[in-house]
């Protein structure tokens, strides 16, 4: 069974956290724009946690209130 973690932080946290250290699957789900500032970012713990045997996946929705939706919940979990 999946555990579903709700955190917010900010990247540089992510490099240093120890978070990911109990999982073998990791899923960011993030809108576009924070994507496009971060991917960099994104990518070099993708690589990281890729030679750790680590599945590292990243679902993009659209940014605003209107892809808030149940339809979007059931899209990302579909995805995972």
């Amino acid at each position: 069974m999946s555990e579903i973690l709700y955190h917010n932080f900010e990247m540089t946290q992510l490099f240093n956290s120890e978070i990911f250290n109990d999982y073998l699957q990791i899923v960011i789900v993030t809108d576009n724009n924070i994507h496009k500032i971060y991917s960099k970012e994104l990518e070099i713990i993708k690589t990281n946690l890729k030679k750790q045997n680590k599945t590292f996946l990243i679902i993009k929705i659209e940014p605003g209130e209107k892809s808030k939706t149940i339809e979007t919940k059931i899209k990302v979990e579909n995805f995972m």
